[in-house]
């Protein structure tokens, strides 16, 4: 009936209009108040609102263009939706389960929330009593096909379909993966001599400095504080770093002395390399390590634990990812770009 009402409006409007068929499109207008069609749905102007106003409440908007993105969000929302209730639905689940389900999920807010919280945040909403038991039975829809989906329900014809069970080798795999950000790395603290090619007449002349300033301190005839004092730009600390995770450091020779060296050890001069360029050169010393740890052991029971979770919830994302983009492209949405549309009221809030 809505397509019907649709396509007649659109043949009256088309055969008693004289404008030219080049002029520019019209901009979308609701009739009676509905927004958006979805299959054999409708999204209503009331619902599209109060969708607005929750991530309003959650992100409020200060401009024109972030008033729009929000309202093209809020739309997308109503669809993935309503395209879940749908495939909820299309589940085939008896009615008195559907039914059941949407009392639980009403009583349990209910217990959270309090009676009085839970009716205040109704009429925040724009629901009456039966739009509550309408809302409920949609998130019943939606929990049926988000369970079924990721295999903790059963789905079509009472068989779970989705296969969650984790296996060890897929198990060891995610553990060898993950293993850098299991470990602990080691924690040094840098002091850098660093020779100015501009300061110094050049780069050849800043190694040549570098060198010997490197000899003085070897010899000690000259202590690194003293040469950053001297001949280097990194005077504020005398040079002295905060501490760093070896793995952060992103000077690639930096890195390789800081992984082996010894506390007071001084590198070789190395290039000192400032936004992919060449400024001078540079000599480093070790003030001091703090060990990291390595990875647990494979075979701790709590880690494998925790490994076969991530596992599941990343099995879980690209399941429900893969099955929302089927169902946005399966589905018949009109009209599918534009989110503006004028501020229409809907008489019926349990719509």
């Amino acid at each position: 009936m809505i397509l019907h009402t649709l396509h007649v409006a659109i043949a009256s409007v088309a055969v008693g209009s004289q404008q030219p068929a080049a002029g520019p499109a019209p901009e979308f207008v609701p009739i009676a108040g509905l927004v958006q069609i979805v299959n054999d749905d409708a999204i209503t102007a009331t619902r599209l609102d109060r969708r607005i106003e929750e991530l309003q409440r959650r992100r409020p908007v200060t401009t024109a263009e972030e008033f729009e993105q929000l309202v093209a969000t809020a739309r997308r929302l109503a669809i993935d939706e309503r395209l879940q209730t749908q495939a909820g639905e299309n589940l085939g689940i008896d009615a008195k389960e559907v039914e059941a389900r949407a009392k639980s999920i009403l009583e349990r807010r209910k217990e959270k929330e309090g009676l009085q919280s839970l009716a205040e945040s109704l009429r925040e909403q724009g629901l009456s009593a039966g739009g509550a038991q309408q809302n409920m039975r949609d998130l019943a829809y939606q929990a049926t096909y988000y369970f079924a989906e990721t295999g903790e329900w059963p789905g079509v014809r009472g068989r779970v379909w989705r296969d969650t069970y984790v296996r060890p080798g897929e198990l060891h795999y995610a553990y060898e993966e993950s293993k850098p950000k299991l470990a602990e790395p080691d924690r040094v603290v840098l002091q850098l001599l660093d020779l100015s090619g501009a300061d110094h007449g050049g780069l050849e002349k800043a190694r040549a400095a570098a060198i010997s300033a490197r000899s003085d301190i070897v010899a000690g005839h000259s202590s690194f504080d003293d040469s950053v004092d001297e001949l280097s730009q990194s005077r504020a600390d005398r040079g002295v770093q905060p501490e760093i995770a070896v793995d952060r450091i992103t000077q690639p020779e930096l890195r390789a002395f800081a992984r082996t060296a010894t506390e007071g050890q001084l590198s070789e001069p190395m290039p000192w390399v400032v936004e992919g360029a060449q400024r001078g050169w540079r000599v480093a010393k070790l003030v001091g390590r703090r060990q990291g740890k390595p990875a647990p052991s494979f075979m701790e029971g709590a880690l494998q634990q925790q490994l076969r979770k991530s596992v599941q919830t990343r099995r879980k994302e690209l399941w429900l990812e893969e099955s929302g983009l089927r169902m946005v492209r399966g589905a018949w949405v009109w009209p599918r770009s534009s989110s503006k549309r004028p501020a229409v009221s809907d008489p019926n809030p349990a719509r």
